[in-house]
């Protein structure tokens, strides 16, 4: 068994938006092989917004082979290339991934 969690910090001028796409992702990721479980959490200050998006997968192999699929390195590489070559486009969002093992 293997949990991730990933940790986006908005602030207000993305907060909608970014509660959307963890909507979408939390019931996508209720479809994903290997996937036993996930939730999402929030966290609200003044000036910035945290989202939780944890996952309980049936292994860390699961999860890298879900992370590494085609589409995903694409989206990531394209939002890449679009802050590169325009800085002010994509809104400025703190991500923190971590992963746990069984103790």
């Amino acid at each position: 068994m293997y949990i991730s969690m990933v940790e986006f910090t908005v602030g207000p001028e993305d907060k909608e938006k970014f509660a959307a796409k963890i909507e979408r992702d939390t019931e996508t990721l209720k479809t994903v092989n290997g996937v036993l479980s996930t939730e999402a959490w929030i966290s609200e200050r003044a000036t910035k917004t945290t989202y939780a998006l944890i996952t309980k997968w049936e292994s860390e192999e699961a999860q890298k082979t879900w992370i590494n699929r085609p589409e995903h390195v694409a989206h990531h590489k394209k939002m890449s290339q679009q802050r590169r070559e325009n800085p002010g486009s994509i809104s400025k969002i703190e991500k923190k991934v971590s992963g746990y093992h069984p103790f």
